[in-house]
């Protein structure tokens, strides 16, 4: 039994160190696209033509690289969700014809990749997709060696360039609070160190991309404000009919006693949003989301 045993051992690191060597003797995919991200300003029943650049920076050629278009949407917590064209309901991948869907790039050089698109005439606000880059080297064919064939294992590498169409028309600009809970950070929350954490969710309900910004204020329940902290959506955009959900510590370590979040945002339409939980900070438990608008000054 300790012979087999010793045996399986042997081979399983054979195997390993063939896979191993296979692995490094691989061709391995090295090329970029640029831009990675477009946004165009667009008007109903127009059409329009960009493109993208694939740069082959390996030491072979792209074959049978393709280029095509998927959806895409956002989780609350700003994950990308991958979807199939047209599953999206603002998806404006529809609206793209590819000039090509196939590509060979030789080592060194570059390739554009041209696409059109007709923007619908009752279009109006901000639509999205992906367009797809993806490329693998020029097949190897497995080498001999002693006799011994080593399998040739390649790697393809995928871009997805994030693409934004804007239509100038029937913008409307609209928002509210969803959510507002105060808790204690997990061990696996980038502010682990902080007492409490608010996480708030921002809903859009209008058409357009919305980046709201504001201020979180913990009250005691007499209303004086013992601690602020900046509420900021710039780099977590929140697109139309998705809500989007940010966290934001709490650094003030409060005596046990009742206390209420407030939250004030401003997303650019004509009212700024408001929303208030009450929390203890013994248990932390919250009361539901008080949300209304305010007048601007």
């Amino acid at each position: 039994m300790r012979l087999m045993n010793n045996l399986k051992k042997a081979a399983g690191a054979a195997i390993a160190a063939i896979m191993f060597a296979a692995l490094n003797a691989a061709p391995l995919t090295a090329f970029s696209v640029l831009p990675m991200k477009i946004e165009l300003n667009a008007a109903p029943g127009a059409s329009y033509t960009t493109s993208i650049v694939i740069d082959n920076t390996g030491s072979d050629e792209l074959q049978m690289g393709r280029v095509y278009i998927q959806d895409w949407d956002k989780q609350p917590s700003g994950k990308d969700v991958y979807r199939e064209s047209g599953e999206v309901d603002r998806s404006c991948g529809g609206w793209i014809t590819l000039s090509q869907s196939q590509f060979n790039v030789p080592a060194g050089e570059k390739a554009e990749a041209r696409f059109s698109f007709s923007v619908p005439q009752d279009a109006s606000g901000l639509y999205w997709t992906f367009i797809m880059v993806e490329g693998m080297p020029t097949p190897q064919k497995p080498s001999a060696e002693d006799g011994r064939f080593k399998a040739a294992i390649t790697t393809n590498m995928r871009y997805g360039v994030r693409v934004f169409i804007n239509v100038k028309s029937g913008i409307a600009a609209r928002g509210e609070l969803s959510s507002l809970t105060v808790s204690r950070p997990d061990a696996q929350s980038e502010f682990k160190d902080s007492p409490l954490i608010a996480n708030i969710g921002f809903f859009n309900t209008g058409n357009t991309l919305l980046t709201p910004h504001g201020v979180l204020e913990v009250r005691t329940l007499a209303g004086k404000t013992i601690h602020t902290e900046a509420v900021s959506y710039e780099k977590k955009y929140v697109i139309p009919g998705r809500e989007r959900i940010v966290t934001v510590p709490i650094e003030a370590r409060l005596a046990p006693d009742e206390y209420v979040a407030l939250v004030i945002m401003d997303y650019g339409g004509e009212k700024l949003v408001a929303g208030q939980t009450s929390f203890t900070s013994k248990n932390i438990s919250t009361t539901a989301l008080t949300g209304y608008e305010i007048d601007r000054k």
